[in-house]
């Protein structure tokens, strides 16, 4: 269990990266960008922070002894 738990703080870890080579792009443009991207990219921040947070809870969430199998 302890091996799910890593590949999933790697694959959330490339997912960070990327996200923040996304946002880094729509605000580099900013001016060239609307509104709706913007406020695009503030729902896809909330909600993948929230993402994150839950799949950690549910990881985390196990027994000690499931975590060690």
């Amino acid at each position: 269990m302890l091996t799910l738990i890593l590949i999933y703080s790697g694959i959330v870890l490339i997912w960070a990266i990327l996200s923040v080579i996304a946002i880094q792009q729509v605000y580099t443009y900013a001016y060239k960008t609307d509104t709706l991207s913007r406020s695009l990219t503030y729902i896809y921040i909330v909600v993948g922070i929230l993402l994150v947070i839950n799949g950690f809870r549910m990881l985390l969430g196990l027994n000690i002894d499931q975590l060690m199998q």
